[in-house]
């Protein structure tokens, strides 16, 4: 079951290069559905917690990071800490 969430993540990273989480948040704050405005299906774009864009510092999006199993603002955090302590180690 992780299998379809973590593929159906990565999509929506790849294909608007921010995280799921933001995607999300940006989408119920517009208040629009997100799915219909990207022309794309929940079946295959899952806009919820856990995928991060891994993007170098001149801002090319190089890899997707996908955390799933957990509630998704969990899945959203616990990506964010690996990603800083990678980030602030040496």
């Amino acid at each position: 079951e992780n299998d379809g969430w973590i593929n159906r993540k990565a999509r929506v990273v790849n294909l608007k290069k921010h995280s799921t989480m933001y995607e999300r948040v940006r989408a119920e704050e517009l208040g629009i559905d997100w799915h219909k405005e990207n022309g794309v299906v929940d079946e295959t774009h899952a806009i919820h917690g856990g995928g991060l864009p891994l993007v170098t510092t001149d801002g090319n999006l190089r890899g997707v990071m996908v955390i799933s199993g957990l509630p998704q603002v969990d899945d959203h955090n616990l990506g964010i800490e690996i990603l800083r302590t990678f980030i602030n180690s040496d």
